[in-house]
């Protein structure tokens, strides 16, 4: 999603124009603490400004994925509150980002997290230990010992958040996809994968100066 409307004919001359151009895209990192959810505020064709939700450390290469499943490396290069700068490893296209960003939001794909998360699902007033193997804001895949029955409803419980009620969607050797009743809120998410994956989380102070 584009935070302004930009025509085809502009997007070959975007390199010409001002070396910032402001996005809002939610997209996830990919670091060696794991796999976590951001927003990009503003890009270029060496660099990007982010919100972030947890603390990285500085000089660490990693992985930007956004919801096309298309991946940059990046750099962080400075932080302050909930804002970064990240540096791109090679040089990007960035009137080619803008348009598959376009493209993006009309598909509307939902980002997935992996991680390896322990819960608590509760179905037909019993109780299974399962792991959660990724999630997104609708739904998650999890892999439990018991069986469970297609379109069955469940409720699971992650860390300190209440259980959420859920459907089971499909089955295949004990991993199970679940669609939520009620979606997170992309913060939501951010907040419970961090929390899940042991990792801290930042106050969220007002967005710092761009990258």
């Amino acid at each position: 999603m584009l935070s302004a409307a930009i025509s085809n004919e502009a997007l070959p001359d975007l390199r010409q124009a001002a070396r910032y151009i402001p996005i809002i895209r939610t997209a996830k990192l990919i670091a060696p603490a794991g796999e976590m959810l951001c927003v990009v505020r503003d890009v270029s064709a060496t660099g990007l400004r982010i919100r972030l939700f947890s603390p990285l450390p500085a000089g660490a290469e990693m992985l930007l994925e956004f919801r096309n499943g298309e991946q940059q490396g990046v750099t962080l290069v400075w932080q302050k509150d909930d804002t970064a700068g990240f540096r791109f490893s090679r040089e990007i296209d960035v009137a080619r980002l803008l348009e598959d960003g376009r493209i993006e939001s009309r598909r509307s794909r939902p980002i997935r997290l992996k991680l390896e998360a322990e819960a608590l699902l509760h179905a037909r007033g019993e109780t299974h230990f399962v792991t959660v193997r990724d999630i997104s804001q609708q739904g998650a895949h999890v892999e439990c010992g018991s069986m469970l029955a297609v379109s069955e409803p469940v409720r699971v419980g992650m860390g300190r958040l209440a259980p959420v009620g859920a459907k089971v969607r499909w089955r295949r050797n004990g991993h199970y996809g679940l669609v939520f009743e009620d979606t997170f809120r992309f913060d939501e998410l951010a907040h419970l994968t961090a929390r899940l994956q042991g990792l801290p989380l930042l106050s969220q102070a007002p967005s710092g100066s761009g990258f």
